[in-house]
């Protein structure tokens, strides 16, 4: 856990709300605060990798400007290493 919220620059005693409807989403805390790091620990599947397609859709849903500049760095710092990695 403490990997993820180092990689994407987050801390364990941020607070987010979920708001979703339907059944998909039926096993994380909805409508009300919760700490990332209670999130990461009871709520989330840590063992796989988030795919890119899923990571866009999760920034596409931000509402927190502080959470949105975040992933806007991680998208540009990806950008920046794919082009590396091509190039290299």
């Amino acid at each position: 856990m403490e990997r993820v919220l180092k990689r994407y620059g987050l801390k364990g005693g941020d607070h987010i709300m979920i708001s979703a409807s339907g059944r998909s989403a039926a096993h994380l805390p909805l409508d009300r605060p919760v700490s990332m790091k209670d999130l990461l620990s009871n709520s989330v599947e840590l063992q796989e990798a988030a795919t890119r397609a899923q990571l866009r859709e999760l920034a596409a849903f931000t509402v927190c400007l502080r959470t949105r500049r975040s992933w806007r760095r991680f998208w540009r710092r990806e950008a920046i290493s794919s082009k590396c990695f091509e190039s290299g």
